[in-house]
C-alpha cells in the first residue's frame, strides 16, 4: 500500500518517500539474496574446514540482518512522520533520522538471541553450515546456538531424522523442491504439501504424526539443505551405477 503525502511536501521528496514506504520496494529482496550468497559461500568454506572464514561470514550476515532492521526502521518511521504531518513538512529528514537512530541503538542493545534468533536467513545459514560440519547429526535448532544449556525443543529434534531420510512423508519418494516452514521444521515436496494445504481451505495441520503445527502456503520456504542432500545422493547413485558396469557391459553399451 503506497503512501499519499501532503501536497506541501516537495515533489522529489514525495516521490522518494512513496518508493521508500511501499511494500514493493526491491531493497528487501537484496537482503535475502545477500544472505543466501553468504550461506552458500559458508557451506563451501565449511567443506574445507575453514572455521575462521565461516565465522567471518557469519559476522557479515549478522551485519546484514542489523542493516535490514535499520532499513525497516527507516520505512516505519518515514510512514509515521508523514502520516502525522498535515500542513508543514518541517525538518522531515531530521525527524526520520532521529527516530531511526534511537531504534538502531535500542536494537543493538538487545541480546543476540532476540536480534538473530527469529531471523529466517540466519537460521538457514546455521542449518546449512551445521549439516556440512556434522553430517550425521540432526540440526538442533537455532535456539541451541544462543543457549548451550538448553536442549533443543522436541519438534526441532525431529527436523530431519536420519541423515539419509530423503523421502517426502507425503509422496514416499525423493523430495522434489523440498520446503519447510519456520513454524514446523518437517520437510515436504512442495507440490504435495501445497496441494494438501489448498484442499483443506488454505491451512492444515502438519501431516507428520505428533506435530500438530498449522501450516499455510505463505509460510513455505525452500529447504536448501535438503536440496543439496538429495542432489548429492542422486550423484552418488549415478556414480555407483557407472562403476558397477563391467568392462564387457561398457563394450556392449557402446556397440
Amino acid at each position: 500500500m503506497s503512501l499519499t503525502l501532503p501536497a506541501v511536501i516537495p515533489a522529489k521528496i514525495n516521490s522518494d518517500l512513496i518508493r521508500l514506504t511501499t511494500e514493493s520496494n526491491p531493497l528487501s529482496k537484496y537482503f535475502d539474496r545477500a544472505g543466501d550468497k553468504i550461506a552458500f559461500i559458508a557451506e563451501c568454506q565449511a567443506k574445507y574446514n575453514d572455521s575462521e572464514k565461516v565465522k567471518e561470514l557469519e559476522d557479515a550476515l549478522r551485519e546484514i540482518i542489523d542493516l535490514r532492521k535499520d532499513y525497516d526502521a527507516v520505512r516505519l518511521n518515514a510512514k509515521h512522520v508523514y502520516d502525522n504531518r498535515r500542513t508543514d513538512p518541517g525538518n522531515i529528514h531530521e525527524d526520520i533520522l532521529a527516530k531511526t537512530e534511537v531504534d538502531k541503538i535500542n536494537w543493538r542493545e538487545l541480546p543476540e538471541k532476540l536480534r538473530y534468533g527469529k531471523s529466517s536467513i540466519y537460521d538457514d545459514f546455521k542449518r546449512r553450515v551445521f549439516d556440512i560440519e556434522h553430517p550425521n547429526e540432526d540440526y538442533p535448532g537455532i535456539d541451541s546456538f544462543f543457549d548451550k544449556r538448553r536442549a533443543a525443543d522436541d519438534d526441532m529434534q525431529m527436523t530431519y531424522g536420519t541423515k539419509r531420510n530423503l523421502r517426502c512423508p507425503l509422496t514416499f519418494v525423493y523430495f522434489v523442491e523440498p520446503v519447510r516452514t519456520a513454524k514446523c521444521v518437517h520437510v515436504f515436496s512442495k507440490e504435495a504439501i501445497v496441494q494438501m494445504i489448498r484442499q483443506q481451505g488454505g491451512r492444515c495441520e502438519c501431516p507428520v504424526p505428533g506435530c500438530g503445527k498449522v501450516l499455510m502456503e505463505s509460510d513455505l520456504q525452500r529447504d536448501k539443505v535438503m536440496e543439496r542432500r538429495v542432489r548429492e545422493e542422486a550423484e552418488q547413485e549415478e556414480n555407483f551405477d557407472a562403476e558397477a558396469l563391467s568392462d564387457d557391459d561398457r563394450d556392449i553399451l557402446t556397440l
